[in-house]
Formats: structure tokens, C-alpha cells, sequence
């Protein structure tokens, strides 16, 4: 039977709950402790009001059972109250210490949850799919890791701890009311089934608009963070005042979802307060006309009247409570749904570990259609990569070339024996093992906000700074970051913003470098940086690391006639391959693409 996510969602809190159970159990002993203590105060009044009518009554003074006091002492009224009055403060003082450490259990547990479940989404998040972050906006995954692991805190918690704390005053308060008049407390009740019916259909109200205001508000976070990361473009291109007025209206609609669960919430207290007042009248008519005909006492009339109203604050929190119920609940169905994500690439049961990778690459009979699309993008691709060998992939844009290098880092399933690494079928790799023996440098180099040393050493546990400058000093970054006042200290704004194009590829070529990769990946990697440091790199990673296998993508002649062979892809499929020197000879699609590339050279340098 599958699960609803709400269930599903219970289902992941309940391992939270055994882990703390021990927690929870020490919150609800502390808890009954304080209301126990509690409760005796309005039973120590009416025997102090009681005492004053009957001063001469021993039975009515504090006993060696309730506080070891000596029957003398309760001979006058004048001699008894001060007593009465000490055990009043002592029991609230002690009752004051019990609700101290309930929080220290209950609310304590509630934020080593938030804590476990806050790592379990963001280390969930590393597992997942390119697939799925191509297709759920960056605001959305924090809005469920920001709002939505708080509101689950705020249930768990003080929803949790106010909970068990009603219970708590609520039997006190009926098991010394029942013993004052069972009819009394019977007339209290009358009005508390409309109250669960009101509370239960403002919960209901108060549950569906709060999904609204987290949906929205991943909306509005992820609107935020698209304008702040794309600000140079709107400044260029003065988009600002249009921005402005649409963060307006999806502001302006986010306030009104707000609204309208603020109306919901606002019948709630006022209801409640309606019924506790409706409650309290009751009492008084009814009471009152007990304590003329003598069936009660004024004392247990004053203590009824106290017990009664130490239940309006546990009835008033009700609507809180459940207020942060819904809010929890609709919060943690929308964890549920991202934990429930399955990650569309995965190690193999029982992997293969090559003791030790030469680099041979083998692509056969390789075809790939993205998911959710009609469209073959690589159709029956077909070629070989000997150890050490650089190959330059080259076409048109869409001609399938960063999708066939980005499947060798399996970033999408494929079929069976269509990639091997030295003979092996990627497929029965353990992802760590893949991923670790390539390096891999986009035209759109990702650096991180931290120093340059950590961007670079991003593949190693501690930073190793002589393998960092000599990283650098291949990537022709040295002499740059010497130049910096903190070197390589310097903090990089976010996705690397303080550095130019050309010195982000480089750095990110160095942090591939530093990897010590079996494999090395540049796609496009050389398009902000000049020809003549283009050349400078290539040469020093010939000469210090001959032996990786290295896969070029690039438009590049300069680049590209460097490669040992050299495969062209048109329309997803290899139309050519050979030596520069041979696709030249051949002036086909190679022959073209060159020529094009040279000749737009020619046109930018007259410029």
C-alpha cells in the first residue's frame, strides 16, 4: 500500500522520535511534575479562604502530610495564613523549575531534529540528478531547507511540548474540579464539543492556505536569487525598474496569501476566548447560586474559578498549537516530496574497482535521447581514446558534443557496454571511483565563495599549498595570484565574480589539474583566455602530464590541430575523424568549420 505524503512524511519524524524518545519521556514526567505542583496552589487557596471562616478547624490547616508543619500552628487564622501563603510561592517555585527543564528536553530535541533533518535534505540534495535540478528552481530547494525545516522545528517542539503540557493541566485541572462539584464540571463542558468542531474546521482552512504561502514563496525566493545572480545583466541592460515592479506584484500576491490565512487564524482566538468567556459565565451563575445554597463552600467556589482559568491559556494554546500543526505538516509533506526523490544515477550494488586506471576510452554504438524529450540527441556514436591520447571533439552548436562527454561522467543513465574506461563498463563503476579518475573544466567555470587556494584544492581534504601554487603555475595562474594583496588567500566574490573570464577558466583548470585526474575534460575551457596563454597551457600540461588522456571541445583551430585525432560531430552523429592534417585534406565539414573559425579571426583582429 503506497503512503500519502503526509503519512510518509510521519514516517520520516518517527525515527527522530525513537532516537530522542528518551527526551520526549523526560519532557512529559517534568511536565506532569510542574502541573502537579501546579495544581496544588488553587487547593492550598481554598483551604486558606476556607480557614478564615473556620480558623478553629484543623483539618483545614496545612498537616504533617502536606508540609510537616506542627498541629499547633493551625490554631488562628492569623497563624496559619503566612503558612499558606509560603506553601503558595514554594509550589509555584518548584513547578517554575519542572517547566525549566522541560524545555530543556522537549525544545532541546526539537532542535537536534531540525539539525538531523536539515543534513538528511542537503545531503539527499548531493545524490540527486542533473534531471532534477533542471527542472526545480534554486528558491524552492531553500525555501524547503530555510521555512520549511523551521516550521517542522515549531511542531515538533513548543507544538509538541504546549501538546502535552494541555493534557497535562487539563487532568489536574478536571480531577480537583470534579472533586470541588461533578455537576459544576459537568455544566464546563457543554460548551467544549462546538469548540473542537471550530478548531477542527479553521485547522482544516489554516492547512491548505499555509501549502499556498511555501509554494509562493519558493516563487518569490527563487525570483530573488535569479535577480541578484543575474544583476550585471540588468543593470546592462536597465531592466531595474521592470524588476522592481515585478518583485512588486509577486510580493504584493505573497502578502495576500498571508492575509488570507491571517483572517483564518483571526476566527480562532476569538472563538476560543467566546467559548472560555461563555464557560466562565456558566460557572458563575451555576457556582454561585451552590455557594448561597451552601453546596460548596466560598473557598471551593474560589478554587473552581482558579482551576477554570488555569485551563484558558492550555485552550488558547490549542489554536496555536494547532495552527504550528498545519504549518508542520504542510511543511513536512513538501521535505517528504524532495526526500521521496530518487536519484536517476546510481553506483551498482557491487561495483567494479579498477586497482588502477591507464585511461583507455572505448564509446560503442552509443545513442541518447533526454528524458522527456522525442529528440535523439547522439545516434550509433563509435570511437576509441588510446592512453595518453588527446582527442578534439569539434561541431556545430547542438551538434552533441558537451552531451557526449557529459555522459561519461554518467550525469544521465545509458545503456550497457556503450562507454568502458580501460575495458570496464562505466556502469559498474561505483560513481566515486568514476568521478574521481576524471577532471572536468566547463566554458562556464563554477568557483565557489572562498579563498582562491580552497577553489583550487577543492578535490582534496586539507589544502596542500605546494600543490597548489604548482597546479597554478600550469594553469598559467601563478604569476595573477601573486599579484593579488592576499595572493592566494583572496576571497572570491559569489561564483567567483572578482575574477575576469579568463582567470575563473584558469583557475578552474588548476583545481581539475590538482585532482591528479586519469581523464582530463575540457569543453570549451580556453574561450576567454588569449591564444598565446592558451598555448602556454597546453604545453606545460604536455610536458608535466603527458600521460592523461585528455578530450578536447573547442572552435579553436590552434586548439584543436594540437589534438593526436580529432572526431566531428554533426547532428549528433561522427561525420568525420582523422588528423588535422587529413580532415583538412578532405575539405569536408572539418574544412568548413576551420575556415569559418579563421575567418571570423580575421574579421575581429580588423575590427
Amino acid at each position: 500500500m503506497s503512503l500519502t505524503p503526509n503519512q510518509s512524511g510521519q514516517k520520516t519524524l518517527r525515527k527522530y522520535y525513537r532516537k530522542y524518545l528518551w527526551y520526549f519521556l523526560g519532557g512529559i514526567v517534568v511536565l506532569a511534575g510542574a502541573n502537579v505542583f501546579l495544581g496544588m496552589s488553587p487547593w492550598l487557596l481554598r483551604e486558606a479562604i476556607d480557614s478564615l471562616e473556620n480558623p478553629s478547624l484543623e483539618s483545614l490547616a496545612p498537616t504533617d502530610a502536606f508540609y510537616g508543619m506542627q498541629h499547633a500552628m493551625a490554631q488562628t487564622a492569623t497563624g496559619v495564613l503566612p503558612w499558606f501563603a509560603l506553601a503558595i510561592v514554594s509550589v509555584t517555585l518548584i513547578a517554575g523549575v519542572f517547566r525549566f527543564f522541560a524545555r530543556r528536553t522537549i525544545i532541546w530535541a526539537s532542535r537536534d531534529i531540525e539539525f538531523e533533518l536539515r543534513n538528511e535534505v542537503f545531503n539527499h540534495l548531493l545524490k540527486l540528478s542533473s534531471r532534477f535540478y533542471q527542472r526545480t528552481p534554486t528558491g524552492d530547494i531553500i525555501a524547503r531547507l530555510s521555512n520549511d525545516i523551521e516550521s517542522v522545528r515549531l511542531m515538533v517542539g513548543p507544538a509538541v511540548m504546549q501538546l502535552i503540557n494541555t493534557v497535562m493541566v487539563s487532568i489536574v485541572a478536571f480531577y480537583y474540579m470534579i472533586k470541588i462539584s461533578p455537576t459544576l464540571t459537568l455544566y464546563a463542558l457543554i460548551p467544549l464539543p462546538l469548540l473542537s468542531i471550530a478548531m477542527w474546521q479553521i485547522g482544516q482552512q489554516t492547512h491548505r492556505r499555509f501549502m499556498k504561502i511555501q509554494d509562493h514563496f519558493s516563487t518569490l525566493s527563487t525570483f530573488v536569487q535569479e535577480s541578484m545572480a543575474g544583476i550585471r545583466v540588468i543593470k546592462a541592460y536597465r531592466r531595474e525598474k521592470y524588476q522592481q515592479k515585478k518583485f512588486e506584484g509577486v510580493n504584493r500576491e505573497y502578502v495576500r496569501l498571508n492575509l488570507d490565512l491571517v483572517k483564518v487564524r483571526a476566527l480562532l482566538m476569538p472563538t476560543i476566548v467566546f467559548l472560555v468567556r461563555v464557560v466562565v459565565l456558566i460557572v458563575i451563575l451555576i457556582g454561585g447560586g451552590d455557594v448561597i445554597k451552601g453546596t460548596i463552600t466560598k473557598g471551593e467556589y474560589v478554587a473552581f474559578m482558579a482551576y477554570l482559568l488555569m485551563l484558558v491559556w492550555p485552550m488558547l494554546a490549542i489554536g496555536w498549537v494547532i495552527s504550528l500543526y498545519q504549518r508542520g505538516t504542510a511543511s513536512l509533506a513538501r521535505l517528504d516530496n524532495l526526500l521521496r526523490e530518487v536519484p536517476d544515477i546510481t553506483s551498482p550494488a557491487e561495483p567494479v574497482h579498477p586497482p588502477q586506471i591507464a585511461g583507455a576510452l572505448r564509446f560503442s554504438g552509443l545513442s541518447f535521447t533526454y528524458p522527456d524529450s522525442n529528440v535523439q540527441v547522439l545516434h550509433d556514436i563509435d570511437f576509441e581514446v588510446k592512453p595518453g591520447e588527446t582527442l578534439a571533439i569539434v561541431g556545430a552548436t547542438g551538434s552533441g558534443k558537451s552531451t557526449l562527454i557529459s555522459l561519461l561522467m554518467r550525469t544521465y543513465p545509458i545503456p550497457d557496454e556503450t562507454i568502458r574506461i580501460d575495458e570496464i563498463d562505466i556502469n559498474r563503476m561505483a560513481l566515486d571511483d568514476l568521478r574521481g579518475m576524471i577532471g572536468f573544466v566547463r566554458q562556464d567555470s563554477y568557483l565557489f565563495s572562498d579563498t582562491i587556494a580552497a577553489n583550487i584544492a577543492l578535490s582534496q581534504p586539507k589544502v596542500d599549498m605546494d600543490a597548489v601554487h604548482e597546479a597554478a603555475q600550469v594553469a598559467a595562474f601563478e604569476n595573477e595570484v601573486e599579484s593579488f594583496p592576499q595572493k592566494y588567500d583572496t576571497i572570491l566574490g559569489e561564483r567567483g565574480i572578482t575574477l575576469s573570464g579568463g582567470q575563473k577558466q584558469r583557475a578552474a583548470i588548476a583545481r581539475a589539474l590538482l585532482k591528479q585526474p586519469r581523464i582530463l575534460i575540457l569543453d570549451d575551457a580556453f574561450s576567454s583566455v588569449d591564444t598565446q596563454t592558451e598555448e602556454l597551457i597546453l604545453e606545460r600540461l604536455k610536458a608535466s602530464r603527458g600521460n592523461i588522456t585528455t578530450l578536447l571541445i573547442s572552435h579553436r583551430p590552434s586548439t584543436i590541430r594540437r589534438a593526436d585525432r580529432i572526431i566531428v560531430l554533426d547532428g549528433g552523429t561522427i561525420v568525420e575523424r582523422g588528423t588535422h592534417d587529413e580532415l583538412i585534406a578532405k575539405q569536408g565539414r572539418y574544412y568548413e568549420i576551420i575556415r569559418r573559425e579563421l575567418l571570423s579571426s580575421e574579421l575581429e583582429m580588423l575590427d
